[in-house]
């Protein structure tokens, strides 16, 4: 299933050129960390939206999803907060 991840433009320019440098692809930067934040039930901030976004369209396993939905449903954070801090943790990784 595809997901909309809003990013802030200059996050997602960042973070295309954090993951070519690093030679793998953004979206398997996105599942590590989205896998790692369910695995340990790490705390998602809650984020504001910023006022210049844009769109990252990722294909996510439908099971990947509806785990994520059920996450956010009991921890009461935004499936936004939840991907954007995915690309966050990944950049902070990395950088």
């Amino acid at each position: 299933m595809l997901e909309n991840i809003e990013l802030s433009s200059q996050l997602k320019h960042d973070f295309k050129v954090m993951s070519t440098k690093e030679n793998k692809y953004m979206k398997d930067l996105i599942l590590e960390e989205a896998r790692e934040i369910l695995d340990f039930n790490l705390t998602v901030p809650s984020l504001e939206r910023s006022e210049n976004y844009t769109s990252l369209i990722v294909s996510i396993p439908e099971d990947l999803k509806e785990e994520v939905k059920n996450y956010c449903s009991l921890n009461d954070v935004r499936i936004r907060d939840f991907w954007t801090e995915c690309v966050n943790r990944s950049m902070n990784r990395y950088v």
